[in-house]
């Protein structure tokens, strides 16, 4: 009854009085029923009950009442509201707010101190001397708020509080101080910021501004950001932007891919040529000699295919190496010959090319005049050809040149002969070469019983 009448009584003393009575009566109880009274909740709201009875407030609340307004978020909102920041720092210690409470009260007060008619390097002082160690307190907040009323100098003075970066540059953005947005994003390593900056500029038409800025050294580290968007988002105002940056190297590049993406080979070898023009253009310290180099040779390729091949319409845009399959395959030796010193295709993948066309087409009368006269040197090697016929189906060729193989190397004949099923071949060459462990792998897979007798004998005769 006591602690009941307590939560109701609007006098202070006589509350105190009742408190007393039952923390005497609680000895008594059992601890079960102890736990009902909950006195050190009541106390703290005792103790903002007093603080509301000031004289500067002049509120009296019974505890009943503390309890409906007391919740954190109503209290501080209805002492803000009428400007009594001291009060809810009060409460929010004596009935123990969050965290968030107290930057939230003092972000408002200093939000309220802005509409003073102090000079501005006063408000300043006063807002850093009573702000600058406090934790969670955002002082973006309350330059945006300086600027709302036309005080925008105290406005970026307020800003260098602002510990985060991410608040820092969109306050200053939205004061329109495109520089000094630019000047925190770089100090901060942001990268995020710089692309923030970039899209705030020209999604706002300040194309021109954006572009001042970026060509400035200062902000140089910006205009990859810059580049980025408009390749993201205004792929047409590429070539524009790479030109005022002065980008050569990025323009020759993007020509180089204008070109390769045309169909039509004049427009192709212009653009090009001007790529080329471009990257020598560009700054000694960021030419690429080997880009320019490789350029130049296709030129010089796609040039020389227009003026010598009649076929240079269906070579230009193709891999070199489709190039030359083309050629062999329409029987223009001549020219495939001409296509390969042009190209520098060097003479072992030309003579494989050529050979591999010949045994497709199944003209191996003209595969063994071409191997006796080119490959003298063997730069084809035989087991290379045979692999090729057999893969054709042709095994009474490969045969032939699986016969040419070295005979020192008996052990790749044996392989391919057995691919092709020549197992007596096999077993002749192994028993000449005296390669009994050929024979024993060959024993399984024969199912011809004299060759199958003879094996067993000449194992039977090594024994």
């Amino acid at each position: 009854r006591c602690y009941e009448s307590a939560e109701f009584e609007m006098d202070q003393s006589t509350q105190e009085q009742l408190l007393y009575a039952v923390n005497y009566g609680k000895v008594f109880l059992a601890t079960a029923q102890r736990a009902e009274f909950d006195l050190l909740e009541m106390s703290r709201t005792i103790k903002a009950q007093k603080v509301l009875r000031e004289e500067a407030i002049a509120r009296a609340t019974s505890i009943e009442q503390m309890k409906i307004l007391g919740k954190e978020e109503n209290m501080i909102r209805i002492l803000m509201r009428y400007k009594m920041h001291y009060v809810a720092l009060q409460l929010s210690k004596i009935l123990g707010y969050s965290l968030n409470a107290r930057p939230q009260i003092l972000t408002n007060w200093a939000c309220c101190k802005l509409e003073t008619s102090l000079p501005d390097d006063a408000l300043c002082g006063i807002i850093r001397q009573n702000l600058l160690g406090e934790k969670g307190i955002s002082f973006s907040d309350i330059a945006k708020r300086a600027q709302a009323i036309n005080k925008r100098e105290l406005a970026v003075k307020l800003l260098e509080f602002e510990p985060l970066v991410w608040k820092r540059v969109p306050a200053l953005l939205m004061m329109r101080n495109y520089e000094k947005a630019l000047i925190e994003a770089i100090k901060g390593q942001n990268a995020d910021m710089l692309d923030f900056i970039v899209h705030k500029l020209m999604r706002g038409g300040e194309v021109s501004k954006a572009y001042e800025l970026i060509t400035d050294q200062r902000f140089a580290i910006a205009a990859e950001n810059l580049i980025r968007y408009f390749r993201d988002f205004r792929i047409e105002g590429l070539e524009e932007c790479l030109l005022t940056l002065r980008r050569k190297n990025d323009l020759g590049q993007l020509k180089y891919k204008e070109a390769w993406a045309s169909n039509n080979l004049p427009n192709r070898t212009e653009l090009m040529e001007r790529s080329v023009m471009l990257y020598k253009e560009a700054p000694e310290k960021d030419r690429d000699p080997f880009v320019i180099g490789a350029i130049e040779e296709y030129l010089h390729i796609s040039k020389t295919m227009d003026q010598r091949f009649k076929t240079s319409k269906k070579l230009i845009g193709r891999p070199v190496m489709a190039n030359l399959k083309m050629l062999l395959e329409g029987g223009d030796f001549r020219a495939s010959e001409d296509f390969k010193e042009l190209c520098k295709i060097p003479d072992k993948r030309y003579m494989y090319q050529r050979i591999k066309v010949l045994v497709e087409k199944r003209k191996l009368d003209e595969l063994e005049k071409f191997v006796n006269e080119k490959n003298s040197k063997g730069l084809i090697p035989f087991e290379e050809i045979a692999e090729l016929l057999i893969e054709n189906k042709e095994e009474r060729a490969a045969e032939l040149y699986i016969l040419k193989i070295n005979s020192k190397e008996v052990e790749k004949q044996v392989y391919y002969l057995k691919r092709i099923n020549r197992l007596r071949k096999a077993y002749e060459l192994a028993l000449s070469a005296k390669k009994f462990d050929l024979l024993e792998e060959l024993l399984p897979i024969v199912e011809e019983s004299t060759l199958i007798e003879d094996i067993q004998r000449a194992l039977s005769a090594r024994r």
